[in-house]
């Protein structure tokens, strides 16, 4: 099988992709979490997974 994935972080209130990156590891959504201020981190509400094992 050969599969691509795409993790993204989405803004639910605006109906909107705010980040995207190819992969589905943790180390992915890492790099988003580096890229944003101590504020933003705070201001998350909810969290979806696809209940991969690698998040």
């Amino acid at each position: 099988k050969y599969h691509r994935y795409l993790t993204n972080v989405v803004d639910v209130d605006n109906r909107a992709v705010i980040w995207n990156e190819k992969g589905r590891k943790s180390e992915v959504l890492d790099r988003y979490y580096v890229g944003i201020v101590e504020q933003a981190c705070e201001e998350i509400e909810s969290v979806a997974l696809d209940g991969i094992v690698g998040y």
